[in-house]
């Protein structure tokens, strides 16, 4: 569920939590009030959780192998004790 709104995260925080979420190719689940969301201090909210260009992403079933193939490298490098870099 997508902690994006009125729950106390900064913006970047939302976008990071929306960024993962657009990857995975998961249905949006969204813990705050939409009414909430048409105030004037939810304009950046409303725009990030609008954006077309997140929503492609994750509607796009590429960007979720992409996403499992980044994990699976993180974990490789992990699991190898090396640097990712």
């Amino acid at each position: 569920m997508l902690q994006i709104g009125d729950v106390g995260l900064s913006f970047t925080e939302q976008k990071s939590q929306l960024a993962i979420w657009a990857v995975m190719n998961m249905p949006i689940l969204m813990s705050s009030d939409l009414r909430k969301l048409l105030l004037p201090e939810n304009n950046l909210t409303l725009a990030l959780l609008t954006n077309k260009r997140i929503l492609a992403l994750n509607q796009d079933v590429s960007a979720c192998n992409l996403f499992i193939i980044i994990i699976l490298i993180l974990t490789r490098c992990v699991l190898l004790d090396r640097s990712c870099t």
